[in-house]
């Protein structure tokens, strides 16, 4: 008979990437703070919901899902960096 263990069953990967926006001057330049160590509250209430969903569904499929999340206010968004 053949063995089917979890370890042998190969996950695919799903890469959930949650950004907020911030705010622009009149200039269209991105208002960010330097030094900004306090994360958004909206950011962290999505994350939470994502994170519940990801254990959720997790369990039940074979793939695997990454969050990862980017504050705009505090942190340089890359979308060339972010698709790769």
């Amino acid at each position: 008979m053949p063995s089917t263990s979890t370890a042998a069953v190969a996950k695919r990967r799903f890469c959930l990437v949650l950004v907020k926006p911030t705010h622009y001057c009149d200039d269209g330049y991105p208002i960010r703070w330097f030094r900004s160590a306090i994360p958004s509250n909206s950011l962290a209430c999505i994350y939470g919901i994502a994170r519940i969903a990801t254990n959720a569904a997790c369990s039940a499929n074979d793939v695997e899902i990454d969050i990862h999340c980017d504050d705009e206010a505090n942190t340089r968004i890359r979308p060339d960096r972010i698709a790769a």
